[in-house]
């Protein structure tokens, strides 16, 4: 048999475990045989019958009043079958007021453990909070955070809504957990924000650093101040987080301010609202001729989501060299920049460097004709440039750089919309990067799309406009390095693969006819499929009378040209073209010399394509003193 409290149901079964239906609770003064009340009811207004008669489940509704009891559990046939003494109301609901105090760990009640824990409830010497969101608690509140700031402890808010009316000192520099909130001038700080809950920091060009920034009122100094503030919520920031700028010059001259804590949503760093094209009134000036490499805002690292909105970079400029960026964005980030204006940055006005995604949407972006900087420069990146445009009314504008924009290692994305101009180069793609380029505009630059040895782009979608023909017309509008250019054009396009040569010197003289070695050999069904081509080039020196012949032999095909005139000690080009035509195969050849008239001939018989195809030459020679010397023949394929 057993007998149990659970919460305020008393509850008896037998010693199998069933209910001990119709059994009888005695109540008693405790170690007495004097009868003491119990109740129904929990603000005990309703006495219990003594004994209690236990119900079909063995149960009864039992609330105890002050004092100690003893229990005496009977059967319904009288029997006693067990006595419990020492019985009272708190050890019946735990999660009263005094629950901590009866229960321990340690050789220490939990209440006391729980005492040892900082609580912005506590009372640190004026008085215990009030956290109704209306008077105001910033004394308290001031004097708890220098608590848990002095004592190195974290600090715990409960969920109450706190109001304060002034900074407090340090507040970022102390760990705080729980629902609680602070209150301020309208706005509302979680110290310890969940998914849907937002917090905001306020600079100004009239604050101070040692503010929490927790209200415009109040604001902190830098962008870096506000910055550092946030790192206090990380390693990984919850919730939403905007750090706003008010109007102002913010002058970054000492060295790039950057923000690195990594975050589950976008952190927005912005200035008052302006919207593309408008200027912004929120201004990082770089201070004008500074050292190399000071640059502006920057976000940094892996798992890092900034958007900066509505700023303007200007100024970074340097005595001697092209070293300084507005913006940056590096080392693993996710950046977004919205309405972002630069002006005479000496290197570029953005900047992305080994991050896995950058969008750029509006903003006015000007070199201010410093030839030697670009508008924005993605290296090792994956970027839309014009983020959400549908056309270039609200694209970006790239002007008056030696660079519009600079596509470089690797970099892949969209130039969407924008309008580049005035620029030495609107767009340079560099190497192994692809961009597909949009509906832009591009005006007065001097070569308007310029391809780096490997790189390439798509013009798919809405038209680009060149303006050739008028008085915005680019000098250059395509300019390409090896292996580069329109990637549409490149998929069709085939080029020459040299596969062989030969600089052994190869000579004969007198009257002869006969072949030099086998130069290389056109493996079976290698110039099988369309567009197929071989080329072979034979370099040498030879004098010759006049119906000489050279042959080029292509497996079973041979191709002979005669010298069309006597010549000693001529330079000759030997060049034969075999290619693959409706058809079959057809080769063409053309043999020059230094002296007359170049020779050209076709062959079209012989060339098997399923059997290799041995290549040489061959010649023929008929005076006692003609010779012939070949110093280098080349041979490549194509396709």
């Amino acid at each position: 048999m057993a007998l149990s409290i659970i919460g305020t149901k008393f509850r008896g079964t037998t010693d199998a475990g069933a209910p001990l239906v119709g059994g009888l609770l005695y109540t008693y003064v405790s170690d007495t045989t004097t009868n003491k009340t119990t109740y129904s009811d929990a603000l005990l207004t309703t006495p219990n019958a003594n004994p209690v008669v236990l119900d079909a489940r063995g149960e009864a509704d039992v609330y105890l009043g002050q004092g100690l009891y003893t229990f005496v559990l009977k059967t319904s046939a009288g029997v006693t079958i067990d006595t419990v003494d020492n019985q009272s109301s708190t050890a019946l609901d735990l999660s009263a007021s005094s629950g901590a105090s009866l229960i321990g760990h340690e050789g220490r009640t939990v209440a006391a453990w729980l005492g040892d824990i900082p609580s912005v409830m506590d009372d640190y010497g004026l008085g215990v909070p009030t956290a109704d969101g209306v008077t105001d608690d910033t004394a308290k509140i001031a004097a708890a955070v220098a608590a848990a700031y002095g004592s190195g402890s974290d600090l715990y808010w409960p969920d109450y809504d706190f109001a304060t009316t002034a900074s407090i000192a340090n507040f970022h520099s102390v760990r705080h957990w729980g629902p609680g909130r602070v209150k301020r001038t309208g706005s509302t700080f979680y110290v310890d924000p969940k998914e849907g809950q937002s917090n905001t920091i306020y600079i100004a060009t009239t604050g101070n650093n040692a503010n929490d920034g927790l209200s415009a009122n109040q604001p902190k100094l830098t962008f870096q101040g506000a910055f550092d503030a946030c790192e206090n919520y990380g390693p990984t920031l919850s919730g939403s987080w905007s750090i706003v700028a008010a109007a102002g010059t913010y002058t970054i001259s000492a060295g790039q301010q950057t923000f690195s804590t990594p975050s589950k949503n976008r952190v927005v760093i912005r200035g008052p609202a302006a919207g593309h094209p408008s200027v912004p009134t929120a201004i990082i000036d770089g201070g004008g001729n500074q050292p190399s490499y000071r640059h502006g805002l920057s976000a940094s690292g892996n798992g890092v989501q900034v958007e900066f909105r509505d700023l303007k970079a200007q100024n970074f400029t340097e005595a001697s060299g092209n070293t300084r960026i507005g913006f940056v964005g590096e080392n693993g980030a996710d950046v977004y920049w919205n309405n972002c204006h630069t002006y005479a940055c000496t290197w570029t006005g953005i900047y992305g460097f080994s991050i896995p995604r950058v969008r750029i949407a509006g903003g006015i972006l000007d070199g201010a004709g410093n030839a030697a900087a670009a508008c924005v420069i993605m290296n090792e990146t994956e970027c839309t440039l014009g983020y959400g445009s549908t056309s270039t009314a609200t694209g970006p504008i790239l002007q008056d750089a030696g660079i519009g924009v600079y596509w470089s290692r690797g970099t892949q994305g969209h130039i969407d919309w924008c309008t580049i101009q005035d620029c030495g180069k609107g767009a340079q793609i560099g190497e192994s990067s692809r961009v597909d380029i949009v509906g832009n505009n591009w005006k007065r630059n001097t070569t308007a799309i310029f391809c780096m040895s490997g790189g390439g782009f798509n013009q798919g979608g809405a038209a680009n406009v060149f303006n050739q023909g008028t008085a915005d017309a680019n000098t250059n509008v395509y300019v390409y390095g090896a292996y580069s250019g329109d990637l549409d054009e490149q998929i069709t396009g085939q080029s020459f693969l040299r596969v062989a040569y030969d600089r052994t010197t190869r000579s004969a003289s007198g009257v002869v006819t006969d072949t030099f070695p086998t130069i290389y050999t056109i493996p079976a069904y290698r110039m099988q499929g369309v567009g197929k081509s071989c080329r072979i080039v034979v370099y040498g020196i030879y004098t010759m009378t006049s119906g000489n012949t050279l042959t080029c032999n292509i497996g079973g095909m041979a191709l002979s040209l005669a010298v069309s005139a006597a010549a000693t000690s001529a330079m000759f080009k030997y060049e034969i073209e075999l290619h693959e035509v409706a058809g079959g195969y057809r080769a063409f050849g053309t043999l020059g010399h230094s002296l007359s008239a170049a020779r050209t001939g076709t062959a079209s018989a012989g060339f098997s394509n399923s059997t290799d195809q041995a290549i040489s030459i061959g010649y023929n020679m008929t005076g006692a003193g003609d010779s012939l010397t070949i110093y280098r023949t080349d041979v490549y394929l194509m396709g």
